[in-house]
């Protein structure tokens, strides 16, 4: 919820009615879109702020109180979509048309090692991964 400020964790297969298993505070935001994705072994989970301009990376699983790991990237104009690939972090970047990847994990400091740009602004990105199965629950 980009208004409340939260992230929640569900189990699948998801129920009708089922409650989180556990809900990861943000910061609020109005008119920001926030996307989620997780590594493939499930040990981050990365939350792009929009309107904030970054991308949190929490450690798996979670605990509560947390401090995530903060990649800055541009407010407003900034992360859109997010995609977590088996080395990389893939973030749409609407300041430069492009989508970034930043090797994995990223710290407040990663650069992109690749740029990919193009015309228009991204509104998602995904990968597809190496390796079969999910290891995560």
């Amino acid at each position: 919820s980009t208004v409340a400020g939260r992230v929640a964790a569900y189990s699948l297969p998801l129920k009708p009615g089922e409650a989180p298993q556990y809900t990861i505070k943000t910061a609020k935001q109005y008119d920001g879109a926030t996307g989620v994705a997780a590594d493939r072994r499930c040990r981050r989970l990365y939350v792009s702020l929009y309107s904030l301009g970054a991308v949190y990376a929490y450690r798996l699983p979670y605990t509560a109180g947390e401090k995530p790991a903060v990649l800055q990237i541009e407010p407003y104009l900034g992360p859109y979509g997010i995609a977590a690939g088996d080395d990389h972090l893939f973030v749409t970047d609407s300041t430069a048309s492009s989508v970034n990847a930043y090797p994995l994990p990223i710290t407040e400091r990663s650069q992109p090692d690749a740029i990919v740009p193009f015309n228009g602004s991204p509104a998602g990105v995904t990968v597809r991964s190496r390796y079969s199965g999910s290891p995560c629950r």
